[in-house]
């Protein structure tokens, strides 16, 4: 009977330890005004919330330096999908996690793909956006790759868990699924128990925009979420740089777009070149024309640049077939 007992432990721990998959993770690739330490330091962050969740076996980051050394392998910057999949053949693991860090105004954006080694695709791609303080970019880390875990393992982190919620200003409306929760303080507010998953958090004061935000909770953790508030006037602020933004950009998208090259697309490849014009995707806004500047700003240049580039191109094409269609009869004419 002990023996019984004791291959079954044996078992049921083998069973376990099997749901394990090997990963690695590449240090996040640092772009758009991020720093190479801060890429590095969250890069530590990702790789600790992954072991957490004891989902994964995750190789030593040290391990893993010294065994790409070995085979000459350059990670740095390797973050798509060939380079991911030779890098895991060479550590010997099922998935690899690479990912980058970047900034557009006042935005972090950090970025997670999972790379599966065996068949060699991106298997899943999410990313994590907020407007914060550099000290502040690991708190969005643990939502990610509980996010990711989720997609890998279906039934990561059933059960309950506990919420607390910090805001600037205090005395916010605190609500949780359309449900009243109460207000914040110095100290904000705990929620318990709450059911393991995705809820909506919404934030209100009068005075003030409502924040709106999902929310994931772990079973037996507890999810900190710290919020701050704009009031009215800041919204307005921030429409006004966006409309800024916007004019600039289209100011800066028809200087960039040349003339010449597409009303000689339009006169040399007739209706290509107008297609070519018009469907072609636009360009990306210079990214040096970003830095330092606001959030709404940077978005508002983007989509300017990019739309008038568009549009001056299509114009100065349908121009040069314009051209090339009266040249055609006026030949026709003389003849």
């Amino acid at each position: 009977m002990r023996k019984v007992i004791f291959l079954s432990l044996i078992f049921f721990c083998g069973s376990i330890y099997a749901k394990k998959l090997n990963i690695a993770l590449l240090d996040l690739l640092a772009k758009g005004g991020v720093s190479g330490s801060v890429a590095a330091a969250l890069s530590e962050e990702v790789r600790y919330e992954f072991i957490r969740t004891k989902k994964f076996q995750v190789i030593e980051k040290e391990r893993m330096d010294q065994i790409l050394r070995e085979h000459a392998f350059q990670q740095a910057g390797c973050t798509d999908q060939e380079c991911a999949v030779e890098a895991g053949k060479i550590l010997n693991v099922e998935k690899m996690i690479v990912g980058s860090l970047s900034k557009l105004g006042k935005k972090y954006i950090l970025y997670l793909r999972v790379v599966d080694i065996e068949k060699g695709t991106i298997e899943f791609e999410e990313k994590e956006q907020e407007v914060c303080e550099v000290e502040e970019l690991t708190e969005f880390v643990r939502p990610l790759v509980n996010k990711i875990t989720r997609l890998i393992h279906r039934d990561f982190g059933k059960g309950v868990g506990e919420l607390l919620v910090m805001s600037k200003p205090i005395g916010v409306e605190v609500y949780i699924d359309g449900r009243y929760y109460g207000e914040t303080d110095e100290r904000g507010i705990k929620i318990p128990n709450l059911s393991t998953g995705i809820h909506n958090l919404r934030l209100k004061k009068e005075g003030y925009k409502d924040i709106e935000r999902d929310v994931v909770i772990d079973a037996g953790l507890l999810t900190e979420k710290r919020l701050k508030l704009s009031t009215i006037s800041e919204i307005s602020e921030e429409k006004d740089g966006y409309l800024e933004g916007i004019m600039d950009g289209k100011r800066d998208g028809t200087a960039a777009t040349s003339p010449l090259l597409w009303f000689g697309a339009g006169f040399g490849c007739s209706c290509l070149g107008v297609g070519a014009a018009y469907l072609m995707q636009p360009p990306s806004a210079p990214v040096e024309k970003l830095i330092g500047k606001s959030a709404p700003y940077a978005l508002g240049y983007s989509e300017g640049y990019k739309q008038q580039a568009k549009k001056r191109r299509t114009q100065y094409a349908w121009g040069g077939l314009g051209a090339y269609a009266i040249l055609v009869l006026y030949l026709s004419s003389i003849r």
